[in-house]
């Protein structure tokens, strides 16, 4: 049965990257632990642990989970009939919705219990608002670059380079230069990471 509003709980255990599209539904997403990486225009916006992020229907993103990463996905029919924000950003959840939140994540996806939850969340977030500011965080990862020192955590930056390694691969970039540009030479730590961090 559809719903129009759904609810699931998603352990990443590794590296996790979405094609930038746009949205067919509007999308929450809350962070229990690990870290969201939101592309939005130019920008990458963090998503730490107990934070939260409304994505609405037709916006243009991109969604990458780092590993060993849980989250709360909540999804919205783009049919609804309740008003709910047009405009991405983060989220303050209230008390009740962060309750109801919580809940679902233990309740089985049949229980009838389950939809009347999901429905008083669908009411609650019709009057959130959301706010995009980019953070000292969020700047340092969207201006990350392999060649240069920053002052992210090292398991992000060695998650980044193991990203932008992929992204290369997939480009079609020989592995040897990507070795070479990014592990400086290095094929072990290469092959380590990207097995430990991207689980291929």
């Amino acid at each position: 049965m559809h719903y129009s509003i759904s609810h699931q709980t998603t352990n990443i255990e590794f590296l996790s990257i979405t094609p930038r599209k746009k949205l067919l539904k509007h999308t929450l997403l809350t962070v229990e632990c690990g870290l969201v990486l939101v592309r939005l225009g130019k920008h990458e916006y963090a998503v730490k642990e107990g934070q939260a992020i409304w994505l609405p229907f037709d916006c243009l993103a991109s969604v990458c989970c780092l590993p060993q990463t849980r989250v709360q996905h909540t999804e919205v029919s783009c049919r609804v009939a309740q008003p709910l924000p047009k405009q991405a950003g983060y989220i303050e959840l209230n008390e009740l919705s962060q309750a109801i939140i919580n809940r679902l994540a233990q309740m089985p996806d049949e229980r009838l219990a389950k939809v009347e939850l999901l429905n008083l969340l669908l009411k609650e977030l019709t009057d959130c608002s959301p706010t995009l500011t980019l953070d000292s965080f969020s700047q340092q990862v969207s201006q990350w670059h392999p060649d240069q020192a920053g002052d992210l955590p090292q398991d992000v930056q060695v998650t980044l380079r193991v990203r932008e390694a992929r992204k290369r691969l997939l480009s079609g970039q020989a592995q040897v230069k990507v070795i070479n540009d990014l592990f400086s030479g290095n094929v072990d730590a290469f092959r380590a990471l990207y097995h430990t961090i991207a689980g291929e």
